[in-house]
């Protein structure tokens, strides 16, 4: 049988819709076509809508059965993922295969010079540690820089949904926030702060307000999967990468720099609030999971090796002094 001819015009609509069907690259993000990023500027003060998307990452590190949270097929509002910076030749940043459920040859190395006796406090180990972070799908609201339509916002969890969990326990009535039909925006202030030469946003108040629209459940065709937007690679790769290849060719991040920093050096828990304006955190003020004198005791007990709060306990024992 003759194959047909496809016709000039017929090959043109046909790589159109595969243009507008593919995806672009933005460090370790995976854009849908047509879909940008979001980015908090120092000292700004934006609204945006969040918007919930259709979990279908079995592994999706909210998942409560009991309660039918960030269960497959469910609607739910962040991404929470593990980012590793630093890595290989080019110290690229590389999203950490735990955050779908997975072996990460970074995670195990760190134990590994633990079990050797390793002290953890040394730098070649607590560069090892993964910071957390969030994907959210955010409708910028009268912004002039922003097309009002879904966007990715990707943010450390320090600097956002920390103070976001702290203004929800203070008042719950503002919890449906991500809801279509009954959702709040958010109007959210930025501080600028300093670290060293750099300036960074931090999250300084979030107020709430009832949205002027209702979205209509059709708007979930064209919130992206934040399920699919990481790009996590292989445990070969990511192990040929972490032990040194002058070769490495993975686009480094385009997030500022500065956070890479501010995750390291500030992340743990912060006092109670008195007000909607959000405290900024103090090292020297965490909490110690075991009952020890948080950034006093660091290194003193067997359990400190192990503890989800070295690192930050580390730095406050620093910055006293200790």
């Amino acid at each position: 049988m003759e194959k047909r001819k496809i016709s000039f015009a017929e090959k043109i609509r046909a790589n159109i819709e595969r243009q507008k069907s593919q995806k672009s690259q933005y460090g370790y993000l995976k854009l849908p076509k047509g879909v940008s990023v979001f980015k908090e500027e120092p000292g700004s003060r934006i609204k945006l809508d969040i918007l919930p998307y259709v979990v279908t990452d079995p592994n999706h590190p909210d998942r409560d059965d009991s309660l039918g949270i960030a269960t497959p097929g469910a609607l739910w509002y962040k991404r929470p993922f593990k980012l590793h910076r630093n890595i290989g030749y080019n110290n690229i940043s590389l999203v950490c295969p735990t955050s779908i459920g997975k072996r990460c040859p970074i995670c195990e190395y760190k134990q590994r010079l633990l079990k050797e006796g390793k002290d953890w406090r040394d730098e070649s180990v607590k560069i090892l540690k993964a910071s957390l972070r969030n994907l959210y799908v955010v409708v910028p609201i009268e912004n002039k820089n922003y097309e009002e339509k879904p966007h990715i916002w990707d943010i450390s969890d320090h600097l956002f949904q920390s103070k976001l969990s702290m203004e929800l326990e203070e008042n719950p009535e503002y919890s449906s926030f991500p809801d279509l039909e009954e959702g709040y925006t958010l109007r959210i202030r930025f501080t600028e702060e300093q670290f060293g030469k750099n300036k960074f946003a931090d999250t300084g108040r979030i107020d709430f307000e009832k949205r002027e629209k209702v979205y209509d459940k059709s708007i979930l065709d064209k919130v992206p999967n934040l399920d699919e937007v990481l790009i996590v690679l292989p445990y070969e790769q990511i192990e040929a990468k972490f032990f040194d290849s002058e070769e490495d060719d993975t686009p480094t991040e385009v997030n500022a720099a500065v956070e890479e920093v501010i995750d390291e050096v500030i992340e743990e828990d912060e006092p109670p609030r008195k007000s909607k304006t959000i405290a900024k955190p103090a090292t020297t003020h965490g909490k110690c999971p075991h009952g020890h004198v948080f950034g006093e005791d660091e290194g003193a007990y067997p359990e400190c090796s192990e503890c989800t709060e070295w690192n930050a306990c580390a730095d406050a024992k620093d910055e006293l002094g200790g």
